[in-house]
């Protein structure tokens, strides 16, 4: 499933939180660290704050 399928799919804000977040790290895998960061600042900026990926996305910011 691509990054575009993923986000058509993601319904709620719960959905779109997990989807920024996931997406982000395999841009981060995958070496694109400011695409990734772009996913991160959502989540840190929009997504549920109750979410391990909201965890997981201010982790990453801040290692990078």
């Amino acid at each position: 499933m691509s990054a575009d399928q993923l986000f058509e799919i993601a319904a709620s804000n719960n959905d779109r939180t997990e989807a920024h977040a996931y997406v982000g790290m395999d841009l981060l895998l995958k070496g694109h660290p400011e695409d990734a960061r772009r996913h991160f600042e959502w989540v840190r900026d929009y997504g549920n704050k109750r979410f391990i990926e909201y965890t997981l996305a201010l982790a990453e910011l801040g290692r990078m």
